[in-house]
């Protein structure tokens, strides 16, 4: 039988999802849409501009509100609802999932007033909703040396590179704290629209990249000699950005700098074991790896 026409009525197929990047996937964490105070933008319209980016990920967080995440289709990233939690003087705290709940004041946005920086994270993770967090620099001086925070989130965000040498002033070693950024990137397999277990297992496992736009990717593995893990290096810069140079840091120095030869480049690294250390990719354009925790249990036989 001959195949029937499409109908010059009938709507055109919907182009799928398409990474902006092989291997990595970019994740737009605490996007600001209505009913957010700050933005009249529909849900519908950041989901659709983020995604016409390559993003995989947008998590909508209103100030002192409840994202709803909109209808989404095969070209679309995957989305999530959350809530921003803005006290004076405490910095941001961003949380998802988050359902609105009508019955609720704010549709059920984390209650601020009154409390102290660790309060505000205990209250927005409510501990029993399986929430991640993800908190700034400000929030995290408010919250003093991390020996001393009772609470956790899972992200930090870098809104600019110099956040990176605050961070460092605060950090406990052996913390599994991830780091974010105006664009935050985490490996993942982008032959198609990766699961948002997929995702979330980069963000976990501090495998995420803050980023300013380029892409830094960071493994850290054992080599054969004890003293020394190995840190393969990913660097993609776009068009229209700028970066300079790969640095290898620990909490207290700089260890390693190298210029940048090239837009796309990859390099195997060797930094002291014993270290936690973070990668960074510096110039106009910027990006730093989460933190890379010592690889070695004794010799590890490759």
């Amino acid at each position: 039988e001959p195949e029937e026409e499409e109908s010059e009525d009938s709507p055109p197929e919907e182009e799928p999802w398409v990474a902006e990047l092989d291997g990595a996937v970019r994740l737009a964490i605490g996007v600001e849409s209505y009913p957010s105070r700050r933005s009249r933008e529909p849900a519908a319209d950041a989901l659709d501009r983020f995604s016409a980016d390559g993003a995989g990920l947008v998590v909508l967080a209103p100030v002192d509100e409840v994202g709803v995440a909109p209808g989404r289709s095969e070209r679309h990233a995957r989305v999530l609802g959350g809530s921003r939690s803005e006290a004076p003087g405490l910095g941001s705290v961003v949380v998802w999932p988050v359902s609105a709940k009508s019955h609720k004041p704010a549709h059920g946005a984390a209650i601020w007033e009154g409390l102290g920086a660790l309060d505000v994270l205990s209250s927005a993770k409510n501990s029993s909703a399986g929430r991640r967090a993800m908190v700034d620099v400000d929030w995290a001086e408010a919250a003093g040396v991390m020996e001393e925070w009772t609470v956790r989130p899972e992200l930090i965000l870098l809104k600019e590179l110099s956040d990176f040498d605050r961070i460092r002033a605060l950090w406990e070693s052996g913390s599994q704290v991830g780091f974010a950024g105006p664009s935050t990137w985490v490996p993942a397999d982008t032959t198609e629209l990766p699961s948002l277990a997929a995702i979330e297992r980069g963000l976990l496992l501090q495998q995420s990249t803050a980023s300013s736009g380029p892409l830094l990717l960071a493994e850290p593995e054992a080599s054969a000699r004890p003293q020394w893990d190995r840190v393969h290096l990913r660097v993609e810069v776009m068009a229209e950005q700028n970066a300079e140079s790969v640095e290898i840091w620990s909490v207290d120095q700089m260890l390693m700098e190298e210029p940048l030869l090239a837009d796309t480049a990859s390099s195997t690294v060797l930094v002291p074991a014993e270290q936690e250390v973070w990668a960074i990719l510096r110039g106009e354009d910027w990006a730093v790896s989460s933190v890379l925790l010592p690889q070695q249990s004794g010799l590890v036989e490759r």
